[in-house]
């Protein structure tokens, strides 16, 4: 007879499939590894459905791949947050490392099969299989910390990219997003190291079902959340055909790189100089979504080298040096007696904030007072 169980069991199954159908089809290289992490997480929990293997031997080799796999979610989730957080993201041969403890439990699993399969004597001088399947666990709860603060680390240096690249608070880069997979990665699994030493025995009064279908409701919420988050999330850098201002230099390409001297300090002012003429001439500012990258486009310069020039020139980030033009605008159109009857609200839209309270926020920032105080002051 079935249990409620058994149905949580089928939902971790179809439902990570059905996802990962999903994600595979975009083009994102973000959302393709969180597919990827997806038909694994769907052949994890086949694997582990016991009564559809026959003998006990097939119900271990069965729980070894398992094993194999449970260690490359980890690897995944690191992948997923370092695909989301860095620009022109390829998937590079050196991090098939991450996913060497999932290939090693594989490959045991393999000439199990086969030893099975070919001659049952051979099979009993592989490694025992409880011992396979502790040596697996332990790493899986060990792969925790060190993935969990490199990704934390990911994020932070995404958050430093958003300000040097970014003059608006937009949702597509959602940083909140990040947030909330850490924070809920975090979660689950505390939740499950918790659950797991439940279901080894630690509370042996707890009927094993109701912890087992516990632990799949929790499973199948943050798989969930994680498909369904992942399908919204769109591409965080845009992709720009731009000429490089100096060919001879295209390697430095990366932020951190930005203190260093990537151009001569003739060639920066030129830029500069460029640069501010241009968001002058077109009010390029009243752009709300405005980016380094549009910038970078309209220049035909390299974005590395802009972000350098405004760093190295203006002595500012990005994101403050696009509000300094808009607040400028602001106050002439404050001082103007035409647009006495303008809204805060209306205002702050015609210079290309997203909002009322960043607009309130960067103009107490830089101004020292309200955009309130500073109307009522000059009537």
């Amino acid at each position: 007879m079935y249990e409620f169980y058994h149905i949580l069991e089928f939902l971790l199954i179809a439902l990570p499939l059905v996802f990962a159908v999903f994600l595979l089809t975009e083009k994102p290289v973000h959302k393709k590894v969180l597919g990827v992490y997806m038909a694994c997480v769907s052949v994890f929990y086949f694997l582990g459905i016991e009564y559809l293997f026959t003998t006990t031997k097939s119900i271990e080799i069965g729980e070894s791949f398992a094993y194999s796999i449970l260690l490359t979610f980890f690897p995944f989730y690191y992948l997923y947050t370092k695909s989301l957080t860095t620009e022109n993201f390829k998937f590079k041969k050196l991090y098939f490392l991450h996913y060497l403890p999932a290939k090693i439990v594989f490959a045991v699993s393999c000439f199990k099969l086969g030893f099975l399969l070919i001659d049952h004597s051979l099979y009993n001088i592989m490694p025992d299989h409880k011992l396979v399947g502790a040596i697996s666990i332990i790493a899986y709860f060990a792969q925790f910390i060190p993935y969990t603060v490199t990704m934390i680390l990911l994020f932070r240096k995404h958050s430093y990219k958003k300000v040097q690249h970014y003059s608006y608070d937009n949702k597509e880069i959602n940083l909140k997003w990040l947030k909330f997979f850490l924070i809920a990665f975090i979660t689950f699994w505390i939740l499950d190291i918790l659950m797991y030493n439940l279901i080894s025995g630690i509370l042996s009064d707890v009927p094993m079902t109701n912890i087992r279908s516990f632990y799949y409701i929790i499973t199948t919420l943050f798989i969930t959340f994680l498909a369904y988050s992942g399908l919204k999330q769109k591409t965080i850098f845009p992709k720009t055909n731009v000429v490089d201002y100096d060919k001879d230099i295209n390697q430095c390409a990366t932020p951190e790189s930005e203190n260093k001297k990537l151009l001569s300090e003739e060639k920066s002012k030129t830029i500069y100089s460029k640069l501010v003429y241009k968001i002058k001439e077109k009010k390029l500012f009243k752009n709300p979504n405005l980016s380094i990258y549009h910038l970078s486009e309209e220049l035909k310069v390299n974005k590395t080298y802009l972000s350098y020039v405004i760093n190295n020139e203006a002595r500012v980030n990005f994101c403050t040096f696009i509000n300094q033009f808009r607040l400028e605008y602001v106050k002439d159109i404050l001082l103007d007696k035409k647009y006495e009857n303008w809204t805060l609200s209306a205002i702050s839209k015609e210079a290309g904030f997203n909002s009322l309270p960043s607009f309130n926020t960067w103009f107490k920032k830089l101004m020292g007072i309200t955009p309130s105080q500073f109307r009522k002051g000059n009537k």
